[in-house]
């Protein structure tokens, strides 16, 4: 566990990588506050006074259900309505848009009943949401220096990956949390309802202008130097342009729809076929690209 001033920052189990984030614990005069619980159960052991979420996608919120004895917590104005109900948490993932609402119905009873007989590579089949958007929570506002524990900080907004993303920033010591702007080989994520290709890119412009010394992502990288940080982020978001030259490749060898998707722009197929909204996800993705391409009418 590192720290920078009164900022630690907590490496999440198996590198940070899915169902885990890492998070940042934030302490001042013995008080505690944490943002995206999503490290792991660990957690538990730790005291803490407030909880806040950068976005409401499930490996950065789950941990929620560790700190349930009246921990406030708090989301911004945009995503807060996908932690509020579970229709609409399915929805904004693309349930509703993929499967149609009879699905969306199905799924979020089927859930309550304790989940499915599967294993499950996204939040599909990860029943302890409930509790997650069944807890109150309480807004903070974007774009507007607050203090955490007496902290300055700044939720800037950087709409994409969901529409109310923030980075955490912490002006005076330098720092600022990237969250799922990872760096990872994977790539960029906005292949839910709510994402946005453009906005993705056009956010990334925040972590260039903002005034930070350390970028500390929420997948596998960890802390960063401001210089080292910024070369990696123009080769991660190259790979919207890689994913895109695929799909025109493919498209002009005729593939259908289905095709490009078993082809494995985002996921491997191994991963479609077992989890249903993985499935949903590299076909919404695909969608995406194509709409953004004007290549929809060409594609099966």
């Amino acid at each position: 566990m590192k720290k920078i001033g009164p900022i630690k920052v907590i490496p999440g189990e198996k590198n940070s990588r899915f169902p885990y984030c890492t998070s940042l614990l934030l302490e001042n005069n013995g008080s505690f506050a944490l943002i995206d619980p999503g490290a792991g159960y660990f957690l538990k052991n730790l005291s803490i006074q407030e909880i806040y979420l950068t976005h409401y996608h499930y490996d950065h919120v789950w941990g929620v259900n560790l700190f349930l004895n009246n921990v406030p917590i708090f989301i911004n104005q945009e995503d807060l309505p996908a932690l509020s109900e579970l229709g609409e948490f399915a929805s904004r993932l693309g349930a509703r848009q993929y499967f149609g609402n009879e699905y969306v119905g199905w799924w979020s009873k089927e859930i309550k009943k304790g989940g499915f007989l599967a294993p499950s590579l996204s939040p599909y089949n990860r029943p302890d949401i409930i509790t997650v958007i069944e807890t109150p929570k309480n807004i903070y506002p974007s774009d507007e220096e607050i203090t955490l524990l007496g902290i300055k900080t700044i939720f800037l907004k950087a709409p994409g990956h969901s529409p109310g993303y923030v980075f955490p920033y912490f002006p005076e010591h330098g720092v600022i949390y990237t969250g799922d702007y990872d760096l990872t080989s994977f790539g960029p994520f906005y292949m839910s309802a709510d994402g946005d290709i453009d906005l993705f890119i056009q956010s990334a412009q925040v972590l260039r202008m903002v005034d930070a010394q350390y970028f500390i992502t929420g997948h596998e990288e960890g802390i960063l130097e401001r210089k080292h940080f910024l070369i990696k982020l123009v080769a991660f978001l190259e790979i919207i342009d890689q994913r895109e030259d695929k799909i025109k490749s493919l498209i002009s060898k005729g593939y259908s729809l289905e095709e490009i998707a078993d082809s494995s722009i985002f996921y491997p197929v191994k991963f479609q076929k077992i989890d249903p909204w993985v499935r949903m996800w590299e076909i919404l993705g695909i969608k995406k690209h194509l709409k953004r391409l004007g290549l929809m009418s060409q594609v099966s």
